[in-house]
This record gives C-alpha cells, structure tokens and sequence, in this order.
C-alpha cells in the first residue's frame, strides 16, 4: 500500500513517517554509495521534518504516564522512552538547521527546486513544468544543486 502511495505524487510528508522512510531509501538506493546519493537522503529527511517531528510529539503525547500505573518497572520504561524520543526529536531539528544553513547558500530557483522536489515530493516533470524548463535541464540542475551542497558541507566547519 504504501509504495503505491509513493507512485501517486502526492505530498512526500503526508504519508513519510519513520517506517516509511525504507520506501525513500530504496528510491534513491542506486546512487546510495556515492556522495549524491548520500545528499539525497539527507534532502529527503530534511523535506519531512516537519511531519516527522510531528509524529514523535504525538507518540510523546501517548506516553504520558497514565494515570492509576503503579508499577515502578513500567513508570521507567515510559520515562526511558520520552527520553528516548526526545532525544530523536532534537537530532531531527539539529539536523534541519544544519541543512537550511547549506541550502541558504542555494540560488532562489535551486531553493525551489529542492523544496518541491524535497519538501513537496513532486516529480521531475511537474518540476520542470512549474521552473518552465526542459527534463533534461532539471537532471543537470539537480547534479549541479547536489554538488553545491556537497562542497559548500565541507568548506563549513
């Protein structure tokens, strides 16, 4: 079910939760071992940070101890798991930060492109619908885009 989602273009967070993430992974998993492919994945985890994040505050909402539980064992086992989760929550946003530094440093139509195809999870065609250029054109601005991001993350400190 999940991968027929995939297929139907529709918005990459609305459906891109923590399993989800093998789908996205197994998408880009040709250019895996190169340092594109590894720029790829950190766009696609930066695209859905919001929903992600968003999924571990409900699942932190859950866990609030309830009410009436008087076993100590199961009391530390939700305590470790907030703190877990927590834990999970500030690595996501300290990695976001990390990546709109990089991508501050992107031309306004290079920003557009990554937050559509990234942030919106739309295809090359519509993308290349929306700039008003060719496939082909979109391809190479992608590789150029990967590649400024992956110089301008070893220049930084």
């Amino acid at each position: 079910m999940q991968e027929r989602m995939f297929y139907t273009k529709k918005n990459v967070s609305s459906y891109y939760g923590e399993g989800e993430k093998d789908i996205w992974k197994a998408y880009v998993r040709r250019g895996m071992n190169s340092e594109k492919g590894q720029m790829k994945l950190r766009l696609l985890d930066w695209g859905c940070t919001v929903e992600r994040c968003r999924r571990l505050q409900e699942e932190l909402r859950r866990l609030e101890e309830p009410e009436g539980t008087e076993n100590a064992f199961l009391q530390e086992e939700f305590k470790a798991e907030r703190v877990r989760l927590e834990g999970r929550l500030a690595e996501i946003w300290r990695e976001k930060k990390r990546m709109d530094a990089l991508l501050a440093g992107l031309e306004e139509n290079e920003q557009e492109y990554i937050r559509l195809r990234f942030e919106k999870g739309y295809g090359i065609d519509y993308i290349g619908r929306r700039l008003y250029i060719s496939r082909a054109t979109v391809f190479r601005m992608q590789d150029r885009i990967l590649e400024k991001l992956r110089q301008a993350e070893i220049e930084t400190p």
